[in-house]
């Protein structure tokens, strides 16, 4: 081991966010689990691990493909964690026993690893507690799609980490689902006006499970996805946060938008825990290079038990788009199906959480499709979208009083006249 690494891997600050954690010794938990067994289908590999690196060892949190009732660890010495914590960025050797960091590696032999891929795995601090790593038995190329998948369910299993510390206190909680849950920012997408929002319930202390996220998948394809958790507490916000990077990732893999939430579904519906939260989404894909013809924007929407979206035309017309598909995580067959809508100049696409459609006054009265289409009716200025979020976010409160008693996000994409 080279002295760079072993001072990074006794770094006292380190080493004490490792155990910060609480997760050493710890058994094997859903959460990391469906996140491995996600890197490992989605590069196709036999072996995924999530682990943490004390001075001694490289401890696996999860270890799928490992046989059940095995060793659940390793030394340092014998891991290939050592790398990425002492670096502190990700390795990728294509064939372990000719890479000049890991050729001398023990556990080419010991575990026959011949190809590595691995993700630092950070604490909210930023130490690197260990890695988020796939392990296959034969030399492989691993392609930039798939490294960037594996860079994303790394950094969910670092939010997994993240949010069970912030949960310890209740105001942290609610900080720490804004970064696990929601985007830090929506980008911007060239040619397309598109803003998001969301409010907490309980005056921002409630531990809910809404999320929505906006990013590009693949060069110019977008995807726009929105969902709500059933349930409350930790284990909702767990399960949302799990969805949204898990769509993050397979998007990147899979262009059918059916196709992604079908994965989702099996991941889901695979747990054993049979009161475990089921999740309302909906996921939209469009192509888009920036430039903006007069033919429109073609939309797929695929919608699981979720609140149509809303199509606001230029003329003032507003229709729900007809739903389809049954929550996720509760039926083996989710029956999707993708439904194509066009944006032409001036119209607007409005996506709202469940929150919003069922916002109830003091005497019990929904607020629902009416309410929201009266409230978009009732803008007095050009439907910009971040004052469409803000109308409905706003009406919302209205109807509630301030009460939030569910979170509410709301995520809007226009296509500008001219």
């Amino acid at each position: 081991m080279s002295s760079e690494v072993q001072r990074a891997i006794h770094d006292p600050q380190r080493l004490a966010a490792v155990h910060a954690t609480g997760l050493l010794d710890t058994p094997p938990e859903e959460a990391f689990d469906r996140l491995a067994r996600l890197a490992r289908t989605v590069l196709g590999t036999p072996l995924a691990f999530v682990t943490l690196v004390d001075d001694e060892r490289s401890y696996w949190k999860s270890c799928i493909g490992v046989p059940a009732g095995g060793p659940r660890q390793n030394t340092v010495e014998e891991s290939f964690c050592q790398y990425v914590v002492g670096s502190g960025e990700a390795l990728v050797a294509r064939d372990a026993a000719t890479h000049p960091v890991t050729k001398d590696n023990p556990s080419i032999e010991l575990m026959g690893v011949a190809a590595w891929a691995g993700m630092p795995l950070r604490a909210p601090g930023g130490q690197v507690l260990g890695s988020f790593c796939v392990v296959d038995t034969e030399p492989r190329e691993w392609t930039d799609e798939q490294i960037s998948s594996l860079a994303a369910l790394s950094e969910a299993a670092a939010g997994e980490i993240a949010l069970r510390s912030a949960l310890r206190s209740t105001s942290e909680a609610a900080r720490t689902l804004r970064q696990v849950l929601l985007p830090p920012k929506v980008p911007s997408v060239k040619g397309l006006d598109v803003a998001a929002g969301h409010i907490a319930a309980l005056d921002g202390f409630g531990v809910l499970g809404d999320f929505y996220d906006v990013f590009e998948a693949a060069p110019d394809r977008w995807v726009i996805a929105i969902g709500d958790v059933r349930g409350h507490g930790p284990e909702a916000a767990e399960t949302a946060a799990s969805v949204r990077w898990s769509i993050r990732a397979l998007a990147r893999e899979m262009s059918d938008p059916v196709a992604v939430m079908e994965r989702v579904n099996d991941l889901l519906h695979a747990r054993d825990d049979e009161d475990a939260p089921h999740v309302t989404a909906l996921l939209a894909t469009f192509a888009h290079d920036g430039t903006q013809g007069t033919e429109g924007l073609d939309v797929d929407v695929v919608c699981s038990g979720h609140p149509p979206p809303l199509l606001w035309r230029e003329d003032g017309g507003m229709t729900h788009m007809a739903a389809a598909g049954r929550p996720l995580g509760l039926f083996e067959d989710a029956g999707l199906s993708a439904h194509t809508v066009t944006l032409d100049p001036g119209d607007s696409l409005v996506l709202v959480t469940d929150g919003a459609m069922e916002a109830r006054d003091v005497a019990g009265e929904q607020l629902g499709e009416h309410g929201l289409k009266w409230a978009l009716a009732a803008m007095t200025t050009a439907p910009v979208a971040s004052s469409v979020v803000l109308q409905v976010l706003g009406a919302v409160r209205r109807h509630q009083h301030g009460m939030l008693r569910d979170d509410v996000a709301a995520l809007v994409v226009g296509v500008p006249r001219g």
